[in-house]
C-alpha cells in the first residue's frame, strides 16, 4: 500500500517531472476513426479532414500529459494498476478508440498474467502489477503499437517511489502446554495412561497455540519430567521432533498407588520455558492380578455394559443375524481382557426348539466372541442372553457365569398372499377361479417380511412347493426357490378325474429346516368339463374331422383359393366350439419356399371356423397343405400347446409365360478394354426375368441374348441360360476397345411357339477420366464475409465429365487447394459433382508470413510496392484430378490418331498445374512478398513444367500407343475461382462516381440541382471494403430521397460477385407534387452492423423565382422611393433570360408615370433590378404586386408589399 502523503507528493511529482517517450505515427482517417481505416466525407466527395496524429500520455483534451501513464493503489492489497491512452494530437488530444497492443515493463514489480494487454475499440490500457518482492521503488513503461502490428504509436512511463511494501499482519503464536488440543484444551493439565499388561504410566503433555483456537504447534521440543514414586524409563528428559506431543514413560517398581507427576516443557536448544504441567495418580491405579471383568460391546471408551452387539434387532424366520460380545477388564479402562474366558449364548426361543446358534460356546479370541443367531420360527420375541466364564470353569452351569450382556429381538414369520405393502391379502393366491378342461390358468403369490411393512421378500434359503387336491393336476413350477421373488407358475387340472372344486396349495419353509413350514396360501378352483376340442369340417352330424374344405381343389397359376376348418366340441355332440378363442395356423411346401401365399396364416378364433386364402405365386403341381390346432394363453397362440392337427393338399396347373422383363445392370459403364481405371469395370451383369400371366416366376425356361452393337469389339460371355426359382437369367457384357453404347437384346419362346423379346438399358464405354474442358469449379459465394470473421462457409463444387462428356465414376477423388482459410482437401465424386467446404480462418489474403497486411493495391492499406502477392483480400481456390488434356476426336472412334503425318488429329497440352495466390496468371515461386503460390507438381521433379508437345492422356489409337510418343502419362485437370474474402467488422468505402441529369451530362460540380428542370438525376456509386474489393455478400444498400420520387432504385443488398474494383450500382430520381429542397442519402450497413453513409448537395423540384427586396417599407408621401430587388431561383442562382417579371402597382406610381411594368431575367443585373416609386398626387394605401413567371414550366409566383403616399 501507499502512505497518503506519499501518493498526493507523487502525483504532483509525475505531473511536473514524470519523462515519457515519443509521439507515435500518424494514421489518416475519416469519419470510422474506431477502425482507423480511411473513410469518406459526408458529401460523398474525398475526405479533406485533417489526419490523425496518435500519441500516447497521460489523461485527454487540456489534461493529456504526454509520455505519462498514470497509476492508482488497489484497495485492500498492494497491486497497482497502471494506464496509459491514445488520443489524437490533431484533434485537442481527443480519445481515439481501436484496437492496441501494450507492452509493460517494471524492474522490481510483476505484471500480472503476462507483459502484454491488449483492448479492442478503446482507448485505454491498463496494466495490473504484483508487488511480490515488496519493492519500495520502481519505473514502469509502455509501448503502445496497433493491434496487428509491430509499428510503435508511442511509449509512456512512470517513476514510482514511497512504495510501502504489504505490512506482516501475522499473529504470533503464544505456546502453551497442557492436555488435549482446541476446544478439548486444558492448561497445565496432563495426560495419563496404564499400560495394557503392567502397572507402568504413560504421561503426555501437548503443546498448543494460545492465540489460535489451542491448536497443536508442531516443533522440537524438551520435556523434563519428575514424580514422586514412579520412575521414568531412560531419564527424566524425552525430546521430540517435528511433533506437538511428549510422551514419557513410568515404571511402577515400587507398587505405587498414589503419586504426582510434573513436566517442564522447554525448545529442544533453549533454557526459556515454555510451560508446565502436573497430575495426580491415587487409588486407581490397580494391580494386574486383581481383574475386574464385565460382558458387553465395544471397548475403552465405546463399551456397553450388558448389551449384545447386533445389525438389527428384527429377525423374519428363516433369516439370521451376526451377534459379538466384547469381554473387558474394568480396572484397566474397559481393556479387552486376555486369557482362556469362555463365553455362551442361549435364548428363550432356542431353549423351544425355534432358534439356534451357529457357535453357542466357545473361548474368547482376543476378548470378543461372535455367533450367527438362525430364526427357525420364532415368532413374538425373543430374548438372547450372552453369559462370561472364568477360565477352567464349567460353562454348562449358568450360576458360574461371572458376567452376562442380553438382546431383545421382534421375530415374526413370513407371510405368503397377494400383494405387497397395505395392499398385501395374506393366504391368497392370485389366478382365475374355474378351469375347463384341458385350460390351464396362471397362479401368483407373492412372500412379504410383515416387520418391515409387508416388504415384498426374496432370498436363496426359502423354498416353495405348490401342490394340489388333484392327484392326477400338474404345474409347470412345482416347485421353486425364492431367490426370485416373482412367484408364478401355472395349473392344468385333470377334467376327467377332478371335476368339482380342486383345492391348489402354496407352502413356504425355510431350506435347512423343510420340516418347518414358515407359511401357506390356498385357493379353491372349479374344474368343469370344458370342451374336447376337434379338428375338422362341418359340425354336428356333418362333422368330419381330420379334412379340411379346399375350394377350388385344383388351381390356375396364379390363382387363389379358400381354406375352411372348423373347431367342434367333441362333448356336445360336435357342435361348433362358442365363445372360446383358440389358435389355428396353416401351411404348405410351396409357402415355404415362397412359391405360395396366405394372406392370413395364423387365426384366432371364437366361434369354430378359421378361414385361410391361398394365392399361388410360382407353384406348380400337389402343394400339400398342414392346419395345426393350438390353445391360447393370455390372448396370443400358445404353440407349446399343440391340440389337434390336420392335412390336405391343393394341385395348381402349370403357368403360361407372359413376358420377359429387364432387371438390374450391375454396371451402367464400363471402361475401355485399353484404359486401366479402377472406378470402372469391364464387365457388367445384366439381369431378365420370365413371368407368367399372373406376374409370377418362371422357372427353367431358356432365354437367349444378343447385342443391339459390338463396335469395338463389345461382345456376351454367354449367348443363353436357363431361369431360376425366380424366373431369373443373368447375360455378362465384356467392354471394347473404344466409346460405344450398346444393350442386350433378351429372349424367349412360349409353349405355344410365340416369340418374347425386351431390351436392357443401355450399357455406356468410356475412358471414365475426366477431361479438361468438362472440369467445371465453381462457389457459391464469391464474397464472403471472412477478411476478419472466422468461421463463414463457402460451398465450392466440381463437376467432371469425361471426353464424351458422360458424368466420370462415382468415386473420382478431387482435391482442394487454397491460399487462405481452411478448405477440406477432397471429395469423392457422386453422378458427376462433388463439394467442399472453406471455411475463413487465418491466413487471410494480403497477409505476409508475419501476419502484416500487404496490397499490391494503391491508397488501401498495407500498400507496398514491392509486394508481390497480389491484392489483399482476393483468393483463389483450385480444383484438380488426374485426367486427360481433350483432343479433337476427327474420325469419331473415341480414340487420338497422331502419327506425325498429314492428317492427325490435333490435341490440347497444358503446364502443370498451380494455385495462382496473385492472380497474374504466371508461376511465381513462393518468395516473402508472394508467400502463398503453391505448385501442383505431377511429375515430382520440384519445378514447373510447361505445356508439352505430347498428349497427355489415356485415349490413343493403338498405333499411336505404338508409337511411344503420345499417351504416355496423364495430367492434372484443373479448374480455379477467384474470389472475395471481403471485409464486414469496418464500414464499407461509398465514392460518388458521378451524377448526371436528363439534361446535364455532369453535375458532379453542382452545389445545388433542380431535379425539375432535369427532369431526371442518376447518382452513381461504387462501394468497396476495406481492401478495396467489392463488400460482402448481403451488405444492405438503402437509398432515400425525401421529396422527391425515386425512380430507379439501387439493390437492397450488395450481391454475389467477385469484384476486385468494388461494386457499382445507381439510383435515379425525379420530381414529386411539391415544390421543396431536400437532400438525397445512401447507407451502406454489413452483417456485422458496421455502417457508413453519404449525403447529397442540396436538391430542388421547386421552379419558382423567388425575391427580396433590399426595403419592405414604401412610404412616398414625403418624396420618391427607391428599392432593389435580388431574384433568385430555388438553388440561389439567377433567373434565366427568358423569365418573366411583372410589377404591378395599386397605389402611387413609378418615377416618370406608369404602375404597370414588365421585365425579363435579361433585364437584371447579376439577378438584382432597382425599381422607383412616386406619389401619384393622392394620398392613399395600396399594394405593390410583384410576380415571377418561370420560362421553363410557366410556374408563376407573386408577393404584394404595402405603399403608401
Amino acid at each position: 500500500m501507499f502512505k497518503p502523503t506519499a501518493l498526493i507528493s507523487l502525483l504532483l511529482t509525475l505531473l511536473l517531472t514524470a519523462c515519457g517517450g515519443d509521439s507515435g505515427g500518424s494514421v489518416a482517417g475519416g469519419s470510422n476513426t474506431d477502425d482507423n481505416t480511411p473513410g469518406t466525407g459526408g458529401d460523398g466527395n474525398p475526405d479533406t479532414s485533417i489526419p490523425i496524429v496518435l500519441q500516447v500520455g497521460s489523461g485527454d483534451g487540456v489534461g493529456f500529459t504526454s509520455g505519462v501513464m498514470s497509476f492508482l493503489a488497489v484497495s485492500g492489497s498492494t497491486d497497482i494498476d497502471v494506464t496509459v491512452t491514445v488520443t489524437d494530437q490533431n484533434n485537442s488530444n481527443a480519445l481515439v478508440s481501436g484496437n492496441y497492443r501494450g507492452v509493460f515493463e517494471a524492474g522490481c514489480l510483476v505484471p500480472l498474467n503476462s507483459d502484454t494487454a491488449i483492448i479492442q475499440s478503446s482507448s485505454s490500457i491498463t496494466k495490473r502489477f504484483k508487488n511480490e518482492a515488496n519493492c519500495t521503488s520502481d519505473t514502469i513503461s509502455a509501448n503502445v503499437y496497433p493491434l496487428g502490428s509491430t509499428t510503435l504509436i508511442g511509449t509512456a512511463s512512470v517513476d514510482l517511489n514511497d512504495i510501502i511494501p504489504p505490512a506482516d499482519t501475522t499473529i504470533p503464536a503464544v505456546l502453551q502446554v497442557g492436555s488435549g488440543t482446541g476446544v478439548d484444551f486444558i492448561p497445565g493439565a496432563i495426560d495419563i495412561s496404564v499400560s495394557e499388561s503392567t502397572t507402568d504410566l504413560d504421561v503426555t503433555v501437548t503443546v498448543t497455540d494460545k492465540n489460535n483456537g489451542s491448536a497443536a504447534v508442531s516443533g522440537n521440543y524438551r520435556g523434563v519430567f519428575t514424580a514422586g514414586c514412579f520412575v521414568p524409563v531412560n531419564g527424566d528428559e524425552a525430546v521430540i521432533q517435528n511433533s506437538s506431543s511428549i510422551t514419557k514413560h513410568f515404571k511402577n517398581t515400587s507398587n505405587c498407588t498414589t503419586d504426582t507427576v510434573s513436566v517442564s516443557v522447554y525448545p529442544f536448544a533453549g533454557a526459556t520455558l515454555i510451560g508446565t504441567a502436573s497430575g495426580s495418580i491415587d487409588n486407581s491405579v490397580p494391580s494386574v492380578e486383581t481383574p475386574l471383568p464385565s460382558l458387553g460391546s465395544g471397548s475403552g471408551a465405546a463399551f456397553r455394559e450388558s448389551q449384545i452387539a447386533a445389525t438389527s434387532f428384527s429377525l423374519i424366520a428363516g433369516g439370521s443375524l451376526p451377534i459379538s460380545v466384547s469381554a473387558v477388564d474394568k480396572n484397566k479402562g474397559n481393556s479387552l481382557l486376555t486369557g482362556d474366558y469362555s463365553y455362551k449364548f442361549s435364548s428363550v426361543c432356542e431353549a423351544a426348539g425355534t432358534a439356534k446358534f451357529t457357535s453357542k460356546t466357545s473361548l474368547l479370541s482376543s476378548g470378543v466372541g461372535a455367533s450367527e443367531y438362525v430364526n427357525i420360527s420364532c415368532s413374538g420375541s425373543d430374548t438372547i442372553t450372552a453369559r462370561l466364564f472364568a477360565p477352567n470353569v464349567d460353562s454348562s452351569i449358568d450360576s458360574n457365569a461371572i458376567a452376562s450382556a442380553t438382546l431383545t429381538i421382534k421375530t415374526a414369520l413370513p407371510k405368503l398372499g397377494s400383494g405387497a405393502g397395505a395392499d398385501f391379502i395374506n393366504g391368497l393366491i392370485s389366478g382365475d377361479d374355474t378351469l375347463e378342461g384341458l385350460d390351464s390358468l396362471e397362479l401368483s403369490a407373492s412372500v412379504v417380511n410383515p416387520l418391515s411393512n409387508n416388504v415384498v421378500l426374496s432370498g436363496s434359503n426359502y423354498e416353495l412347493e405348490w401342490s394340489s387336491s388333484c392327484a392326477t393336476g400338474e404345474f409347470t413350477l412345482s416347485e421353486q426357490n425364492l431367490s426370485n421373488a416373482d412367484i408364478r407358475t401355472r395349473y392344468f387340472s385333470d377334467p376327467s378325474s377332478c371335476i368339482g372344486t380342486d383345492t391348489v396349495s402354496l407352502s413356504l419353509y425355510e431350506r435347512n429346516n423343510p420340516s418347518v413350514i414358515l407359511a401357506t396360501a390356498t385357493k379353491d378352483i372349479v374344474v368343469s368339463l370344458g370342451v374336447d376340442a376337434k379338428l375338422g369340417f362341418g359340425s354336428g352330424g356333418s362333422f368330419v374331422e381330420n379334412t379340411l374344405q379346399i375350394s377350388p381343389a385344383i388351381l390356375a397359376a396364379g390363382g387363389t383359393a379358400l381354406i375352411t376348418a372348423n373347431v367342434v366340441d367333441g362333448n356336445n355332440a360336435d357342435a361348433l366350439v362358442v365363445n372360446k378363442a383358440y389358435g389355428l395356423t396353416v401351411s404348405s411346401e410351396c409357402s415355404d419356399q415362397g412359391q405360395a401365399e396366405f394372406v392370413s396364416a395364423e387365426q384366432i378364433v371364437f366361434q369354430g371356423e378359421a378361414r385361410f386364402s391361398y394365392t399361388a405365386q410360382g407353384c406348380e403341381g400337389v402343394d400339400g397343405l398342414t392346419v395345426n390346432l393350438y390353445a391360447v394363453t393370455n390372448g396370443e397362440i400358445d404353440k407349446t400347446r399343440l391340440l389337434k392337427s390336420t392335412v390336405g393338399s391343393i394341385t395348381v396347373n402349370k403357368a403360361q409365360i407372359g413376358a420377359i422383363l429387364s432387371g438390374d445392370i450391375s454396371a451402367s459403364q464400363l471402361s475401355v478394354t485399353s484404359i486401366a481405371n479402377k472406378l470402372l469395370p469391364t464387365q457388367s451383369e445384366v439381369t431378365f426375368r420370365v413371368v407368367d400371366r399372373n406376374g409370377l416366376p418362371v422357372p427353367n425356361q431358356e432365354v437367349r441374348f444378343s447385342l443391339n452393337s459390338e463396335v469395338g469389339g463389345i461382345n456376351l460371355t454367354i449367348d443363353s441360360a436357363i431361369t431360376d426359382a425366380d424366373g431369373q437369367v443373368k447375360a455378362i457384357v465384356n467392354s471394347g476397345t473404344t466409346h460405344a453404347i450398346t444393350s442386350v437384346i433378351a429372349e424367349t419362346t412360349t409353349e405355344a411357339g410365340n416369340l418374347l423379346k425386351t431390351s436392357s438399358l443401355p450399357i455406356s464405354i468410356t475412358t471414365g477420366y475426366p477431361d479438361q474442358n468438362s472440369f467445371n469449379l465453381v462457389a457459391d459465394i464469391l464474397n464472403p464475409l471472412g477478411f476478419d470473421v472466422d468461421g463463414t462457409s463457402v460451398q465450392f463444387t466440381v463437376r467432371a465429365g469425361d471426353a464424351f462428356g458422360n458424368p466420370v465414376p462415382d468415386g473420382t477423388i478431387i482435391n482442394f487447394i487454397a491460399e487462405s482459410g481452411l478448405i477440406e482437401p477432397t471429395c469423392p465424386i457422386s453422378g458427376g459433382s462433388c463439394s467442399v467446404n472453406w471455411v475463413s480462418t487465418n491466413p487471410r489474403p494480403g497477409f505476409n508470413g508475419n501476419g502484416v497486411l500487404k496490397t499490391n493495391a494503391a491508397g488501401y492499406p498495407g500498400y507496398d510496392a514491392t509486394w508481390q502477392g497480389g491484392k489483399a483480400g482476393v483468393a483463389t481456390v483450385l480444383a484438380y484430378s488426374v485426367g486427360e488434356a481433350g483432343f479433337a476426336d476427327k474420325d469419331g472412334d473415341g480414340l487420338l490418331d497422331a502419327l506425325g503425318v498429314a492428317g492427325d488429329e490435333s490435341f490440347f497440352s497444358m503446364g502443370e498445374a498451380f494455385l495462382d495466390a496473385n492472380e497474374d496468371g504466371v508461376f511465381n515461386d513462393s518468395n516473402t512478398v508472394n508467400p502463398y503460390e503453391k505448385l501442383v507438381d505431377y511429375d515430382k521433379d520440384g519445378s514447373w513444367d510447361a505445356a508439352p508437345a505430347v498428349y497427355e492422356g489415356a485415349s490413343c489409337s493403338q498405333d499411336t500407343l505404338d508409337a511411344g510418343v503420345h499417351c504416355q502419362k496423364l495430367v492434372h485437370v484443373r479448374d480455379s475461382v477467384q474470389f472475395i474474402v471481403a471485409a464486414g467488422r469496418t464500414a464499407p468505402a461509398i465514392e460518388l462516381v458521378s451524377v448526371s441529369g436528363g439534361i446535364t451530362a455532369d453535375l458532379s460540380g453542382n452545389s445545388c440541382i433542380n431535379v425539375r428542370n432535369e427532369g431526371s438525376v442518376t447518382f452513381t456509386f461504387n462501394a468497396t471494403d476495406y481492401n478495396g474489393n467489392i463488400p460482402p455478400i448481403d451488405t444492405a444498400i438503402s437509398f432515400e430521397a425525401e421529396g422527391f420520387e425515386i425512380v430507379s432504385e439501387p439493390p437492397a443488398s450488395v450481391p454475389n460477385s467477385n469484384s476486385t474494383t468494388g461494386f457499382a450500382f445507381s439510383a435515379t430520381i425525379e420530381k414529386d407534387d411539391t415544390f421543396e429542397n431536400g437532400r438525397a442519402r445512401l447507407e451502406l450497413k454489413t452483417t456485422q452492423n458496421f455502417a457508413s453513409g453519404w449525403t447529397s448537395v442540396t436538391l430542388t423540384d421547386d421552379p419558382r423565382i423567388l425575391l427580396t427586396p433590399d426595403q419592405y417599407l414604401l412610404d412616398v408621401s414625403g418624396g420618391n422611393q427607391t428599392v432593389t430587388y435580388t431574384f433568385r431561383n430555388a438553388c440561389g442562382g439567377v433567373p434565366a433570360a427568358g423569365d418573366i417579371i411583372l410589377f404591378r402597382l395599386g397605389n402611387g406610381q413609378f418615377a416618370g408615370g406608369g404602375t404597370k411594368l414588365q421585365i425579363s431575367g435579361a433585364d437584371l443585373t447579376a439577378g438584382a433590378y432597382t425599381v422607383t416609386y412616386e406619389t401619384d398626387g393622392t394620398p392613399s394605401t395600396g399594394s405593390v404586386t410583384i410576380t415571377t413567371i418561370e420560362s421553363n414550366d410557366g410556374i408563376s409566383y407573386s408577393v404584394d408589399y404595402e405603399i403608401e403616399d
